[in-house]
């Protein structure tokens, strides 16, 4: 008799995860949505995580455990993934906390959204202790943005993640050779092959932020092998016009804002206007090769030049007048697109008032 498989399964891996692993297992276990099936991989755990795992094992069916040697948790996630047999892959970190009904949306949304073969949420943030620091993640919600905002770096959160389990074995899951860095690598890929990600506008997950995490020892070498992933996504769209130079500027730019940028690439007035055409390069080719809606072309022109405001900023250090100058130009442009937002919604909500039409219109 053939056993029925679940729909989701739930991928974890876990490298010394005490003392709140336990924390993040509970917070899986509680949820709304109950047909899954949860793998949790050790990696190799010297602390006592592997007797937390075992307890949890006999107390929940639900729960599968693998042991093996450390590999790192791109080859840890990869094991979970060939072991799944769930319809949907959720990934779970060892240290975060799952809101109660983050499986339930997810899995609403994607069931309700077929060509969406990967969604994640925003997050919040909390400390060391499970205290709120005030700090979240806001994402882009819509397929569109969601491809253009992977030209800058990732803007998927890795742990709120929830994928179709085909299109991830298909672009051959993570790269095991990267040690950090390897979601955004996998995103890359996905969008590369043609699927769509998208993002919930509610924060499901609360991801614990302190000076032990991955993400806060790693963060150095996660941008640099964010440099060498988002140059095959600009040669996609601009071939031989995409510049690892330039990419590494933007990187920086995100990540370590005008002065950083100045200051490790002594950054002057012709880089800065290098890279505001750079921007233009990318936002040209990307709305020529996608067939968007005119609210979505407005939503990544309205981005692009907010990056180019960031961009003018450095200007304005060197040369304050052109800097100036160049930030009053995109706010003019930018007041137009504000402009038929506004017209765009008021007619939605007359159609609404009228004929019952409209509530469909993706002007949020």
């Amino acid at each position: 008799m053939s056993v029925k498989s679940p729909q989701i399964s739930v991928v974890m891996a876990v490298y010394d995860g005490l003392p709140n692993v336990g924390k993040a297992i509970r917070s899986v276990l509680d949820q709304t949505f109950k047909d899954f099936e949860f793998i949790i991989i050790n990696d190799g755990s010297k602390d006592g995580s592997k007797k937390v795992l075992e307890d949890f094992k006999k107390k929940d069916s639900r729960i599968r455990t693998i042991h093996q040697k450390n590999k790192g948790l791109a080859a840890a996630l990869n094991n979970g993934i060939c072991h799944a047999r769930g319809d949907y892959i959720a990934r779970m970190d060892d240290d975060d906390i799952c809101l109660a009904q983050r499986f339930e949306r997810q899995v609403n949304y994607l069931e309700g959204h077929p060509k969406i073969d990967l969604l994640s949420t925003p997050i919040k943030f909390i400390d060391e202790n499970g205290n709120k620091t005030g700090d979240s993640w806001q994402l882009p919600t819509s397929p569109s943005l969601v491809k253009w905002s992977l030209f800058f770096g990732s803007c998927i959160s890795h742990p709120s993640v929830m994928m179709r389990r085909t299109p991830v074995l298909e672009v051959g899951g993570y790269d095991e050779k990267m040690r950090v860095g390897q979601d955004y690598n996998l995103w890359a890929r996905m969008v590369t092959n043609g699927y769509e990600l998208d993002n919930l506008s509610e924060p499901l997950l609360l991801a614990r932020r302190w000076t032990g995490s991955t993400t806060v020892r790693s963060h150095e070498q996660q941008r640099d092998n964010g440099k060498k992933t988002a140059y095959p996504l600009h040669e996609n769209y601009i071939g031989q016009n995409a510049s690892r130079e330039l990419i590494s500027w933007l990187f920086d730019l995100r990540h370590g804002g005008v002065s950083y940028l100045t200051e490790e690439h002594d950054l002057e007035k012709q880089g800065y206007y290098r890279l505001r055409e750079y921007i233009r390069t990318l936002r040209t080719s990307f709305l020529a090769h996608e067939n968007l809606s005119p609210e979505e072309e407005q939503r990544i022109n309205q981005d692009a030049i907010v990056r180019q405001q960031k961009v003018a900023a450095g200007i304005r250090k060197v040369s304050p007048l052109e800097g100036e100058f160049l930030r009053v130009k995109d706010h003019a442009t930018l007041r137009p697109l504000r402009m038929l937002r506004r017209a765009l919604e008021k007619m939605k909500n007359l159609l609404r008032g009228l004929f019952g039409l409209g509530a469909g219109l993706p002007l949020a």
